[in-house]
């Protein structure tokens, strides 16, 4: 075990493994901050969600 730790290649592997995990983590982090999720698109446009306008999906549905 002592002899892999001590290996060059081995730390460089290691050290690239979690530069990328970092490097998705703050992508991932960075993506977030500026989404909208659908609870707050409902609540800005509920029109639009709860399908409340004169030509609904809803209409679709309905049997006479």
């Amino acid at each position: 075990m002592k002899e892999l730790f001590g290996n060059k290649k081995f730390r460089q592997m290691v050290f690239v493994i979690l530069v990328g995990i970092l490097l998705i983590g703050f992508i991932t982090m960075i993506s977030r901050s500026n989404s909208e999720t659908l609870s707050e698109y409902a609540a800005n446009n509920p029109e639009a969600a709860y399908a409340e306008t004169d030509t609904s999906w809803k209409d679709a549905y309905k049997t006479p």
